[in-house]
């Protein structure tokens, strides 16, 4: 595709669709486009590690500051505008406690330190560099291979099974100070596999009920795509922006859940349903998710209405997905990205 930088020009290309999926997706975005809606935009409010980050330049380049001088300046930029002063002081005393600055809470001022110079040069960018983690096996004591940080982030709990070097392996405990996952040989028959497929820019809720409006119109017959896969099944239900279908894959111990709620819903479902089939069964019940399906596994069977009755009842969301999120994946990744 071309932009055609140019304010009396629209942007030209072809998109190339290789999935069922992928058509009505573009198609669902192009609609929005002529619509004229586009997808909101959110800043990140208030991130602290950027703040700790400008404090230490401030003691760079002003020596001894006070922290009402600092505050006001800070809170001038609109990502800063709500930020507390407790907030402030605590990045103050976090900064401090890592010596990276001095913090006089009494005279409320703060200034450089030696290591400020280095922490400053060092974290210019936010886009955060992602280191390679060794893999140890503790069976034959030797380094069998890397494994990249991202997917360690996201699938580095201990029990996890993934493939190396054509090998199945469990994970036993991940040494975060020395870089290295240690591992043993799984055997195992049929296991679960994490899927990692790095981080894809997120399907909007509005979009993806669109998707789900296109094939309904596909279904009967009012529009027409290249893929034709859909109007040609015989099921009596899709799953479209008004419907949600179970699929049990019994021989592998999975379930689907078809939904067109985008891919942040989806995520957050995911994690709900895990934790909860988990805690009711007895036993891990893994989960992932795109914006159209959640995928939900485990070495046992888990019941369709089992899975119906989770979702139908009614729970305290957000104290169960804040307990869900706790230590895992999700949180381990955002934490070393500012850490």
């Amino acid at each position: 595709g071309r932009s055609r930088h140019n304010k009396d020009s629209s942007a030209r290309g072809l998109i190339i669709t290789n999935h069922a999926d992928d058509e009505f997706e573009a198609k669902a975005i192009l609609e929005q486009v002529k619509e004229g809606n586009i997808e909101e935009q959110k800043i990140h409010d208030g991130s602290l590690d950027v703040l700790a980050h400008h404090l230490i330049g401030l003691t760079m380049q002003l020596g001894e500051v006070s922290v009402e001088n600092a505050f006001k300046t800070v809170t001038k930029a609109f990502p800063f505008r709500n930020i507390t002063l407790n907030d402030f002081s605590n990045v103050l005393e976090l900064l401090d406690s890592n010596y990276l600055l001095f913090f006089d809470k009494e005279k409320m001022v703060f200034w450089k330190k030696g290591r400020s110079f280095k922490y400053y040069f060092e974290n210019l960018s936010t886009i955060p560099d992602i280191l390679k983690f060794k893999v140890f096996d503790s069976v034959g004591k030797k380094i069998i291979g890397t494994l990249d940080q991202r997917f360690v982030g996201d699938y580095g709990e201990s029990g996890n099974i993934f493939v190396l070097k054509g090998m199945q392996w469990r994970i036993l405990n991940v040494d975060e100070k020395s870089f290295i996952v240690n591992v043993e040989p799984f055997r195992a028959g049929s296991i679960t596999v994490p899927y990692w497929e790095g981080e894809n820019i997120p399907v909007e809720y509005i979009t993806a009920r669109k998707v789900g409006l296109l094939r309904t119109k596909v279904k009967r017959g009012s529009l027409k795509l290249h893929n034709d896969i859909l109007s040609k099944l015989n099921f009596d239900s899709i799953p479209n922006e008004k419907t949600i279908v179970v699929e049990s894959v019994k021989s592998e111990g999975k379930i689907v859940l078809h939904a067109c709620f985008g891919t942040k819903i989806n995520s957050t479902l995911s994690t709900l349903l895990s934790s909860m089939l988990s805690s009711m069964l007895g036993y891990l019940v893994e989960a992932r998710s795109d914006a159209y399906r959640i995928i939900l596994s485990s070495n046992s069977r888990i019941s369709e209405k089992l899975l119906i009755e989770v979702i139908k009842d009614e729970y305290d969301l957000l104290n169960i997905i804040t307990a869900s999120l706790s230590g895992t994946h999700n949180v381990n990744w955002r934490t070393w990205c500012v850490a």
